[in-house]
């Protein structure tokens, strides 16, 4: 009952309304690159290439030096003490990177995902229509019906819960179309679809990181990652609505 009273036409248009906004502000942002890439795609693919090969050729030996640093930081007298977290920290570091030696960069173009992973604003889009839909569900404090609406059948316990669903899963659709609409934009528009294989080091950001995982995967981890994290912000602002209605509805009653 709760979800059919928000399916309605005025927060489909709303919803409509932000996802168009969410692309247009993704084109407007990238609309200078994007030209290039249509203007120029083949010069500007070698210059990627060249790029990449340079930024490649290092990668390896930037790897090994950090396990040898680490070897070295583990006879050091100040970390040989096994006991100490600075030496298990420094084994686990070089664990870590060792895992990492084997790692093949491409030459794939990885502009595509690098836009996706620089797009920010389309959590707080998402964020913003979370915020509308938890409004609308204490619309009954402000028309004077949630009395009504608290005397269910199976309590207020379970509207609660009925409601802290409807939240999350609101912020899953919402958050998806979001992201699934910039990505597909992004690949398509950058010509993306052969730097999905490539391994995550590929971006100069996480030349570092020791995830081994593609561009594809880290795409849905980052998704995954970000989603958590909004859901725990909407939850805490669902929260905050929550209680400052019922202190404005107390004090107007008082």
């Amino acid at each position: 009952m709760e979800l059919k009273r928000l399916v309605n036409i005025r927060n489909v248009l709303c919803f409509i309304l932000a996802f168009i906004i969410n692309i247009g502000m993704f084109l407007y942002a990238n609309k200078d690159m994007l030209k290039n890439y249509h203007m120029s795609y083949d010069d500007l693919k070698l210059q990627k290439q060249k790029e990449q090969l340079e930024y490649n050729s290092t990668y390896k030996a930037d790897i090994q030096n950090i396990v040898k640093k680490a070897d070295s930081l583990m006879e050091h007298k100040l970390f040989n003490d096994r006991e100490k977290f600075a030496y298990n920290n420094i084994v686990k570091t070089k664990n870590d990177y060792v895992k990492c030696v084997d790692i093949t960069l491409t030459t794939a173009d990885t502009t595509a995902v690098s836009q996706i992973m620089d797009y920010s604003i389309v959590w707080v889009i998402a964020l913003v229509m979370s915020i509308y839909i938890i409004n609308q569900l204490h619309m009954e404090r402000d028309n004077g019906v949630w009395y009504i609406t608290y005397a269910s059948a199976k309590g207020r316990v379970w509207l609660s819960i009925v409601r802290v669903s409807i939240v999350m899963l609101v912020t899953l659709v919402v958050s998806m179309c979001m992201y699934c609409s910039v990505v597909v934009i992004s690949i398509i528009g950058y010509r993306g679809v052969e730097g999905l294989t490539a391994p995550l080091q590929n971006l100069s950001t996480y030349r570092l990181s020791t995830i081994r995982c593609n561009m594809i995967e880290f795409i849905l981890l980052n998704y995954v990652w970000s989603y958590i994290a909004l859901l725990a912000i909407t939850m805490i602002i669902y929260m905050l609505m929550s209680v400052m209605r019922d202190c404005v509805n107390n004090f107007s009653q008082n």
